[in-house]
């Protein structure tokens, strides 16, 4: 497969999936596709095209700047007809065309957890996160989250404090950590052999219609969604349309039933969406209980190490700063 063509169709934005693919079918090389007319493409669509331009050859020059950028920065991508693309993905109605990753893609198909919710959580639901993101990480169960502020960077924080896999997927380019403040978060992820994934295009910046979007990728990577806290009008909350639309399992923290935070979850609860307490739980006899050295981050106020990083300073950073994004003041799209 032509790797310019592929990028050069990934940017119209326009079209469907399958209207994609059979572009690429019958263009699969630049020559081709840069005498494609608008006129040839409405024809072989059946459909009149709805974007500003459409010069093919244009396309392919910004295909190969891409392309080079993509190869500068370190990042990896694959199109949905390729045999490592995530196979939980490619069931959902509208993969991506193109998928750029950094580290490495989620596992084939087996379980995989999504926690997700409210980048504002109360103490408790940001601790509860963690413990999800630990106890799934630390059996070997793939965490699937955001990056944002609260609920997701907690679960991320959660899964590499013991050295678990996590994913976490962006509403930017994978050269673009947003928000800023978890590039740590970020490098713990990739250390840890997990990997940041994206739809969009390296160098692509923050923009508060790409976040909901990505929201689809979150769900589709995963068998289980777990919305920890969130308010009604939370990104989360498309997280869990996302996920019932796929078929995919939606459940609740009973930490987010009650208070203005928690209003969207607990009416996904009332709606019938399963309520858990724990990763055991959605997964019974694979989670082990915790080691008495990893019962102290949750239940006491004594530190529990894993080397020289501290468990119990992790969880009670969020009682000083309120959740990153909100302690700085900056914009947040998530």
């Amino acid at each position: 497969m032509n790797q310019i063509v592929l990028l050069a169709l990934h940017r119209l934005s326009s079209l469907r999936l399958e209207e994609k693919l059979l572009l690429l079918k019958e263009y699969p090389h630049e020559k081709a596709f840069s005498g494609l007319t608008r006129f040839e493409a409405e024809w072989l669509l059946g459909r009149k095209l709805y974007c500003r331009s459409f010069n093919p050859s244009k396309m392919l020059e910004q295909a190969g700047d891409d392309l080079a950028f993509a190869e500068k920065s370190g990042i990896s991508f694959c199109s949905c007809t390729d045999s490592n693309y995530p196979s939980l993905l490619k069931e959902i109605y509208d993969p991506p065309l193109v998928l750029f990753w950094k580290g490495t893609l989620p596992p084939g198909n087996e379980d995989s957890l999504a926690v997700v919710g409210t980048r504002k959580p109360s103490l408790s639901a940001e601790k509860e996160a963690f413990v999800l993101g630990l106890d799934a990480g630390r059996n070997g169960i793939p965490v699937i989250s955001g990056l944002a502020a609260g609920v997701d960077g907690a679960a991320h924080k959660g899964a590499v404090s013991l050295k678990g896999r996590t994913w976490a997927v962006l509403g930017t380019g994978c050269d673009i950590v947003y928000p800023a403040a978890h590039g740590k978060i970020a490098k713990d992820i990739l250390a840890a052999g997990g990997g940041l994934i994206s739809e969009f295009f390296p160098g692509t910046i923050p923009c508060r219609y790409n976040f909901p979007k990505r929201n689809r990728i979150i769900s589709g990577l995963s068998t289980h969604i777990v919305v920890v806290q969130a308010p009604r009008r939370s990104g989360a909350l498309y997280t869990a349309d996302y996920a019932l639309e796929q078929g995919r399992e939606v459940l609740v923290h009973r930490c987010g039933l009650e208070g203005t935070r928690s209003e969207g979850s607990a009416s996904l609860a009332e709606q019938g969406a399963r309520v858990i307490g724990s990763a055991a739980d959605i997964f019974p006899g694979r989670i082990a209980p915790p080691v008495p050295t990893e019962r102290g981050f949750w239940n006491t106020p004594r530190t529990a190490r894993e080397g020289d990083f501290s468990l119990w300073r992790m969880i009670c950073q969020s009682e000083k700063t309120g959740g990153t994004a909100h302690a700085e003041r900056m914009p947040y799209y998530g």
